[in-house]
Protein backbone atom coordinates (compact mmCIF):
# COMPACT_ATOMS: atom_id res chain seq x y z
CA UNK A 1 0.00 0.00 0.00
CA UNK A 2 1.54 3.50 -0.93
CA UNK A 3 1.91 5.90 1.59
CA UNK A 4 1.50 8.76 -1.43
CA UNK A 5 3.71 9.10 -4.44
CA UNK A 6 7.12 9.11 -5.18
CA UNK A 7 8.48 11.18 -8.77
CA UNK A 8 11.99 11.94 -9.82
CA UNK A 9 12.19 15.70 -11.09
CA UNK A 10 15.72 15.70 -11.53
CA UNK A 11 17.25 12.45 -13.27
CA UNK A 12 20.96 11.93 -12.48
CA UNK A 13 22.93 10.20 -14.41
CA UNK A 14 22.26 11.56 -17.84
CA UNK A 15 24.04 15.24 -17.50
CA UNK A 16 25.99 16.36 -14.33
CA UNK A 17 23.17 17.10 -12.00
CA UNK A 18 22.09 15.25 -8.63
CA UNK A 19 18.84 13.29 -8.76
CA UNK A 20 16.07 14.62 -6.76
CA UNK A 21 12.86 12.27 -5.80
CA UNK A 22 9.65 13.72 -3.69
CA UNK A 23 7.94 11.85 -2.32
CA UNK A 24 4.23 13.38 -1.05
CA UNK A 25 2.80 11.83 2.19
CA UNK A 26 -0.92 13.15 2.76
CA UNK A 27 -1.72 11.55 6.04
CA UNK A 28 -3.57 12.45 9.23
CA UNK A 29 -2.21 10.29 11.34
CA UNK A 30 0.66 7.37 11.87
CA UNK A 31 3.52 7.01 10.15
CA UNK A 32 5.32 5.55 7.05
CA UNK A 33 8.59 4.07 5.84
CA UNK A 34 10.81 4.35 2.30
CA UNK A 35 12.23 1.90 0.76
CA UNK A 36 15.55 2.45 -1.01
CA UNK A 37 16.83 -0.33 -3.06
CA UNK A 38 16.64 -3.51 -0.74
CA UNK A 39 16.65 -1.30 2.56
CA UNK A 40 13.90 -0.28 5.01
CA UNK A 41 13.82 2.82 6.78
CA UNK A 42 12.47 2.63 10.35
CA UNK A 43 8.78 4.18 10.57
CA UNK A 44 8.77 7.53 10.23
CA UNK A 45 5.87 9.85 11.61
CA UNK A 46 3.10 11.30 8.93
CA UNK A 47 4.66 14.68 10.28
CA UNK A 48 8.12 14.53 9.94
CA UNK A 49 10.19 17.25 9.41
CA UNK A 50 13.24 17.46 6.41
CA UNK A 51 15.74 16.71 9.45
CA UNK A 52 13.88 13.56 9.95
CA UNK A 53 13.77 12.38 6.81
CA UNK A 54 17.10 12.39 5.90
CA UNK A 55 18.01 10.97 9.13
CA UNK A 56 16.14 7.78 8.48
CA UNK A 57 17.64 7.65 5.43
CA UNK A 58 21.13 8.46 6.17
CA UNK A 59 20.51 5.14 8.77
CA UNK A 60 20.17 3.00 5.96
CA UNK A 61 23.88 0.96 5.18
CA UNK A 62 23.68 2.27 1.39
CA UNK A 63 23.13 5.81 2.50
CA UNK A 64 26.17 7.45 4.49
CA UNK A 65 26.21 10.86 5.94
CA UNK A 66 26.61 13.40 3.61
CA UNK A 67 24.30 11.38 0.64
CA UNK A 68 21.15 13.15 0.81
CA UNK A 69 19.97 16.30 0.68
CA UNK A 70 16.20 16.81 1.82
CA UNK A 71 13.77 19.95 2.13
CA UNK A 72 10.02 20.00 3.06
CA UNK A 73 6.68 21.72 1.76
CA UNK A 74 3.79 21.70 3.28
CA UNK A 75 0.41 22.39 2.32
CA UNK A 76 -3.28 21.55 2.63
CA UNK A 77 -3.00 17.97 0.57
CA UNK A 78 0.36 17.04 2.40
CA UNK A 79 3.89 17.41 2.90
CA UNK A 80 6.06 17.02 -0.43
CA UNK A 81 9.86 16.26 0.69
CA UNK A 82 12.80 16.36 -1.60
CA UNK A 83 15.01 14.63 -1.76
CA UNK A 84 18.58 15.61 -3.82
CA UNK A 85 21.10 12.50 -3.73
CA UNK A 86 24.59 13.97 -3.39
CA UNK A 87 28.03 13.00 -2.22
CA UNK A 88 28.49 9.08 -3.62
CA UNK A 89 25.32 9.19 -5.34
CA UNK A 90 25.85 13.17 -6.62
CA UNK A 91 25.45 12.63 -10.58
CA UNK A 92 24.26 9.25 -10.05
CA UNK A 93 21.25 7.70 -11.39
CA UNK A 94 19.60 5.96 -7.88
CA UNK A 95 16.79 3.49 -7.98
CA UNK A 96 13.89 4.89 -6.82
CA UNK A 97 12.28 5.80 -3.77
CA UNK A 98 9.61 3.55 -2.52
CA UNK A 99 7.29 4.72 0.26
CA UNK A 100 4.89 2.20 2.24
CA UNK A 101 2.16 2.92 5.12
CA UNK A 102 1.64 0.32 6.98
CA UNK A 103 0.92 2.65 10.08
CA UNK A 104 -0.51 6.21 7.96
CA UNK A 105 -3.93 6.65 8.06
CA UNK A 106 -5.81 8.99 5.40
CA UNK A 107 -3.29 8.99 2.60
CA UNK A 108 -4.06 10.66 -0.29
CA UNK A 109 -2.17 10.46 -3.65
CA UNK A 110 -0.84 14.35 -4.71
CA UNK A 111 -0.33 15.33 -8.09
CA UNK A 112 3.73 16.05 -8.85
CA UNK A 113 4.82 19.69 -7.64
CA UNK A 114 5.28 22.38 -9.47
CA UNK A 115 8.68 23.97 -10.04
CA UNK A 116 10.10 26.13 -7.71
CA UNK A 117 7.53 26.03 -4.67
CA UNK A 118 9.90 24.44 -2.12
CA UNK A 119 11.15 27.07 0.22
CA UNK A 120 14.46 27.18 1.24
CA UNK A 121 14.10 27.59 4.85
CA UNK A 122 13.00 24.17 5.44
CA UNK A 123 16.41 22.48 3.77
CA UNK A 124 18.68 20.11 5.17
CA UNK A 125 21.63 20.68 3.70
CA UNK A 126 24.27 17.63 2.84
CA UNK A 127 27.38 19.42 1.60
CA UNK A 128 28.29 23.12 -0.14
CA UNK A 129 25.07 25.46 -1.04
CA UNK A 130 25.50 24.06 -5.14
CA UNK A 131 24.32 20.75 -3.49
CA UNK A 132 20.89 22.05 -2.18
CA UNK A 133 17.52 21.23 -3.87
CA UNK A 134 17.31 24.04 -6.23
CA UNK A 135 13.01 23.78 -8.04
Amino acid sequence: VSAGTVTTVKDGGTSPANETQVVTVGASSGGFTLVFGNEVTTAIPYNASAADIKTALEALTSIGSGDVAVSSSTGPAGTAYAISFTGAYANADVPALIATNPLVVGTTAIPVPVVGVFPTANTVAAGPPENDVEM
